[in-house]
């Protein structure tokens, strides 16, 4: 769930929560007492937020009217969100974002004709990650040019639209730390915690960590690579990983290729 390069970080994943099942519970045999719930997908191709439709029906298999609440758990984490079908069937919208990936249960608590009825049922629930991130800038750090930057293109699905701007070579990274766009958001538009950090390498051997501590990020950010050619890395061909995690657990991460440099003229136009 979390592997995968930045551009292919926010994929389409069909979550495999497989909702179909009736819970019946036992109804007197001379009326038609409510008996059931019935949960199903609806959109097998929606993550977030879950699509399903949630019905109630009596021992004849006739839809009768209810209120409740369906849940959704991974774990120790869950979502819930009241369900009032008047027709006796509603569909709603679970959101994943507060849901960690793996092993699912959604169930079903209504209240019809008096009784209270449940039904269950597992799946698995794969929560793609918020942001996915790439290189910002001309990929070369000079003494003047100290900051690796990142840039948000995709936040919960949606691909992020700048305002038309085309940065010259001397205002990186000044564009990143002048301009304050909004912050990376959960799927509710809520502002979201990061942390993580940067690791370059030249080849396969690390040669510094950048920290990233918790924080509330912009769609455009940027880390300091202090005493780049000030005699602690020689120029050169280097890579920089940005690793970002949430609260929950959930990773994205995305390489770019930098470039160590006594000066950028010439290297950015």
């Amino acid at each position: 769930m979390r592997g995968g390069r930045a551009g292919v970080r926010q994929r389409a994943v069909v979550t495999a929560l497989v909702l179909a099942a009736v819970a019946a519970l036992p109804a007197p045999v001379a009326e038609a007492a409510p008996a059931g719930v019935w949960l199903q997908r609806t959109d097998p191709l929606s993550t977030d937020p879950i699509r399903l439709q949630v019905a109630a029906v009596d021992a004849d298999g006739f839809a009768t009217p209810f209120t409740g609440r369906v849940t959704v758990s991974v774990g120790r984490t869950s979502t819930t969100v009241p369900v009032n079908g008047a027709t006796g069937q509603e569909e709603i919208e679970v959101p994943t974002t507060a849901l960690a990936g793996g092993s699912a249960t959604a169930t079903a608590v209504l209240r019809a004709g008096g009784r209270t009825l449940r039904g269950s049922v597992v799946g698995i629930a794969d929560v793609p990650p918020t942001v996915e991130l790439r290189g910002f800038g001309c990929g070369v750090v000079t003494p003047k040019r100290t900051r690796v930057a990142w840039q948000v293109v995709r936040l919960n699905g949606r691909p992020i639209s700048y305002p038309a701007w085309t940065p010259a070579s001397d205002t990186f990274p000044a564009y990143v730390r002048s301009v304050r766009p909004s912050v990376i958001t959960d799927s509710l538009d809520q502002p979201l915690r990061t942390r993580g950090a940067v690791v370059i390498r030249r080849g396969a051997k690390r040669v510094a960590t950048i920290a990233l501590p918790s924080a509330q990020r912009r769609l455009l950010f940027s880390a300091p690579w202090r005493g780049t050619v000030a005699g602690r890395f020689a120029p050169g061909a280097y890579t920089a990983t940005v690793t970002l995690v949430d609260a929950l657990g959930r990773t994205s991460t995305a390489t770019q290729q930098l470039l160590v440099a006594r000066s950028d003229a010439g290297r950015c136009a």
